[in-house]
């Protein structure tokens, strides 16, 4: 018999702690169709594993995306031919980054968004939305005029519009939308005074909402609090 959603949660637990990301993308895949079959929502545990399995198998691709793209200034800067093949292989990476990111998304939109029905499911969703285009748009040498910057701008905008009416200013998720749209303000579009004016006013809000913040919320809340208030230094010292 097929594995059921259970069994395919045990699966993705393993293939997590193993750092297999694309075997825990494809796992995280099974689960929502199911889901999509059952028209059940995602619990809250399978939600954080289709969010961690795609957020990490983009990362390594991210990570190797701006190595090669050092690679290919430098070696254009100093006129040497493997240039043309640095870039090739630069073009390579980033066609994956972007066949993993259509899917995170399409999956969110097709599948999860539809039978989200909690405002915290929802931000949750298009937050995941805004931040795969962002990866995408990263990497776009349109930059902030590129589909994926404007589709990131949008999807981070209805986020944001829900959690703020619907989520208190502590709330985990809305700190980590915060801080995520700030990145996208700051790298993608270069707007950093923009981005340290909008972490700024979440940070204030939450640390004020923090005395009435359940214990759980809170201790979720504080270390994406220091990494609002580390990126707000980092801007305003530029």
């Amino acid at each position: 018999a097929a594995p059921g959603r259970a069994e395919l949660v045990e699966r993705a637990h393993l293939a997590e702690a193993a750092r297999r990301w694309d075997e825990m993308v494809e796992l995280a895949e099974r689960i929502v169709r199911l889901s999509r079959q059952d028209q059940e929502q995602l619990s809250v545990e399978e939600r954080n594993l289709v969010a961690v399995a795609f957020k990490e198998a983009a990362a390594g691709r991210r990570d190797s995306l701006f190595v090669l793209r050092d690679a290919v200034a430098r070696a254009r800067a100093r006129g040497e031919a493997r240039a043309g093949q640095a870039l090739a292989y630069f073009n390579l990476v980033r066609g994956e980054l972007e066949e993993l990111c259509r899917r995170a998304i399409e999956l969110v939109r097709v599948d999860l968004l539809p039978l989200a029905q909690l405002p915290e499911s929802r931000v949750f969703y298009l937050k995941m939305m805004g931040d795969h285009e962002r990866y995408c748009a990263e990497f776009d040498p349109r930059g902030a005029d590129s589909g994926a910057a404007q589709a990131a701008k949008l999807a981070y905008e209805q986020a944001s519009a829900l959690a703020e009416a619907k989520l208190e200013a502590a709330h985990p998720i809305r700190l980590g939308l915060v801080l995520n749209r700030a990145v996208y303000l700051s790298e993608v579009l270069g707007e950093r005074v923009a981005a340290e004016r909008l972490a700024g006013r979440a940070l204030r809000a939450a640390e004020e909402a923090l005395p009435t913040t359940s214990a759980l919320r809170a201790a979720d809340a504080v270390p994406l609090l220091r990494r609002l208030r580390d990126n707000c230094e980092r801007w305003a010292a530029v």
